[in-house]
């Protein structure tokens, strides 16, 4: 089965390889940290973490709810934590999958050394995995990426079937192969923010579009649906009712709306995207967005991806995209 429909315009970016000299990245595990933790000496544990991993208990502890004022709760409350059967079963599951994460950060020094080809600027984050509680993904502050790894189980893990937090439609995403892809991804994020000045849905399919579009060359060798973690048959119904689709975004004059309800129906995470059909992925105005950029980075091969990344002119894009599906 072919998923990739169209990938011609990130294809020339495949020789990067060829320039780069891998970036050294490490990822600081202060979820094994906080595993062994053993709950009759929390306090004391949890006080001697605070002194080592100071920007890592602040982002985790604010996560969890507790700030300055609520702080001397953290310690009783994640001792209970570790002596749950669920929380403690899936911890020892987190050890299993993540014995070993050379590949993770051999991925991403190589992903690093790529995106400092266009951007050398732009500082390698302080990268640390974390235990969530199923909670967050992702959490992150200036110059610092937190991974929730029990978050990353693998879409058929049993227990996200069971909670309330985790639906259907992000399993595919919740799986030890997005991992470095979307620490990228927010490190890509913060760094390029949206124009505050732009507010039509097609501004903000192609701000993503673009988001995408970057990551897809940076990571050469993840499938297209793997970008936008859709899984294979969700990325097939795209590209089959791509026209149709397309058509009726254009019958609903959806791409010059302003109105932030109707354009989160396009590009929020969903289990379909309602205006289009309930047969289809959600974000698909996402999709399009990336579908768009490719076809104008493929038709305007002199444009370089830092004139991209730069340029916020939605309709001179879409013009010169020839974008027809």
């Amino acid at each position: 089965m072919s998923l990739t429909g169209c990938d011609k315009g990130r294809k020339r970016f495949r020789n990067l390889d060829a320039n780069i000299k891998p970036e050294a990245v490490h990822i600081v595990r202060f979820d094994e940290a906080l595993m062994d933790i053993t709950p009759a000496k929390a306090p004391a544990q949890i006080k001697d973490l605070t002194r080592q991993y100071p920007t890592e208990m602040t982002l985790w502890s604010n996560l969890l709810g507790y700030d300055s004022t609520s702080l001397q709760y953290l310690a009783p409350d994640w001792a209970m934590f570790l002596s749950d059967t669920l929380y403690s079963n899936t911890n020892k599951e987190v050890r299993r999958q993540y014995a070993d994460i050379s590949d993770i950060e051999e991925d991403l020094s190589k992903a690093y050394a790529r995106l400092h080809i266009f951007y050398p600027q732009i500082v390698i984050p302080h990268i640390f995995f974390y235990i969530s509680g199923f909670n967050s993904s992702i959490i992150a502050d200036e110059n610092t990426i937190g991974v929730g790894v029990d978050r990353y189980l693998g879409s058929d893990y049993w227990v996200y079937q069971n909670l309330y937090n985790v639906y259907n439609y992000q399993l595919y995403g919740m799986q030890r192969s997005c991992v470095a892809a979307d620490i990228m991804s927010t490190t890509l994020f913060q760094h390029f923010l949206f124009p505050s000045d732009e507010s039509r849905l097609l501004d903000k399919m192609l701000y993503y579009g673009r988001m995408l579009y970057l990551l897809s060359v940076i990571f050469p060798d993840i499938k297209e649906n793997e970008i936008i973690e859709y899984t294979p048959l969700q990325w097939r119904w795209c590209i089959d009712n791509e026209r149709a689709a397309w058509g009726k975004m254009l019958d609903n004059k959806a791409l010059f709306n302003t109105d932030s309800f109707d354009q989160n129906q396009y590009l929020y995470d969903a289990p379909f995207t309602s205006p289009i059909s309930p047969d289809s992925p959600g974000r698909m105005g996402t999709w399009f967005g990336y579908r768009i950029i490719n076809s104008y980075m493929e038709n305007n091969p002199d444009v370089t991806m830092q004139e991209l990344m730069a340029e916020y002119d939605s309709q001179k894009i879409l013009e010169k995209s020839g974008y027809n599906p």
